[in-house]
């Protein structure tokens, strides 16, 4: 896979190197198997049968040219790899800490939402948890967007799906500690903040180790 991958990297002067080869070969095979030397004259000798250097330095100049035409092409693909890469992860970087932002002050609300007696502060609260929920969600769809779902981008996206499922269990959560006549600073709440506070903590530690690999890649121009 590895070889593939570095001959399709490599293409253009794989090409040109079996172009090459395969012309001194013909060459060769004529002059063996034929004598015939027409072209070797034609391009390597002059009108008194000696070596010509010009017909030499010709073939090497075009395949100079040839070279530095795909060195210049790979550099520029390679550039803008790179800062087509750099933009993207600077995208990321703000929308998943808006992402980690919002989600963690949706959880404070709550918090306070469900301690809240007050029918008018209570209701400033639910709508203030409304708004909170739908950007939530809305920050969510957008980084599935614009980050691919696959084996490469796991670590990225393992805590962004962990906490957007539990974003459904907040209120639950409370609820039943509520029930069970539990105080926010019961151990059964404690364990919830703790919880929730690991969530939002792993997945910006797992983005950060991310977003430096992909800076040794973007570097590269990978």
């Amino acid at each position: 896979m590895k070889i593939l991958k570095w001959l399709w990297k490599h293409l253009f002067i794989v090409t040109i190197a079996t172009l090459v080869t395969i012309f001194i070969g013909y060459l060769v095979i004529r002059w063996i198997s034929y004598k015939d030397t027409y072209l070797y004259q034609y391009l390597f000798q002059d009108s008194n049968e000696k070596f010509a250097w010009t017909g030499f330095t010709a073939i090497i100049a075009i395949i100079t040219l040839a070279i530095n035409a795909w060195d210049n092409r790979r550099k520029f693909r390679a550039d803008l790899i790179s800062k087509s890469r750099i933009t993207w992860m600077a995208d990321i970087k703000r929308i998943l800490s808006e992402y980690y932002q919002v989600f963690s002050e949706y959880v404070y609300v709550y918090s306070k939402f469900a301690t809240e007696k007050r029918p008018e502060e209570k209701e400033k609260l639910n709508n203030q948890m409304t708004e909170l929920m739908a950007k939530t969600r809305r920050i969510y769809y957008e980084i599935l967007l614009n980050v691919p779902d696959n084996e490469s981008n796991e670590v990225l996206l393992k805590y962004v799906k962990l906490i957007f499922g539990e974003l459904n269990y907040i209120g639950a959560y409370y609820e039943y500690g509520q029930s069970q006549s539990f105080g926010l600073k019961s151990s059964y709440y404690t364990v919830v903040d703790k919880y929730i506070s690991n969530l939002i903590n792993t997945g910006v530690k797992d983005s950060s180790v991310y977003f430096k690999k992909e800076w040794e890649r973007a570097k590269k121009g990978e």
